[in-house]
């Protein structure tokens, strides 16, 4: 299914999170393939869920593994004047 959501309304989410210059729709295509699957589930469990409903679940979704995948770059921040240096695993 064709995306809910835009970039636009993620780098809503985002505010200050998002760089300005990473491409956020590789990141809305993961989410749209897990809300689908949402959907889905809810259409078997006779309990759909409104267009609407699945589209701040996408955007929010996306804005997450967004921020997931940026976080785990991390390798240098400074912070009140002292360099953290590391990174996640």
């Amino acid at each position: 299914m064709p995306a809910r959501t835009s970039a636009l309304l993620v780098q809503s989410v985002l505010v200050d999170d998002w760089n300005g210059v990473t491409d956020l729709n590789p990141f809305i295509a993961a989410a749209n393939l897990l809300i689908d699957e949402v959907r889905d589930c809810a259409v078997d469990e006779n309990e759909p869920q409104s267009s609407k409903a699945l589209e701040i679940l996408e955007r929010y979704v996306a804005a997450h593994i967004y921020k997931m995948s940026s976080d785990r770059q991390f390798q240098q921040r400074s912070v009140q004047g002292a360099v953290v240096s590391g990174g996640f695993t």
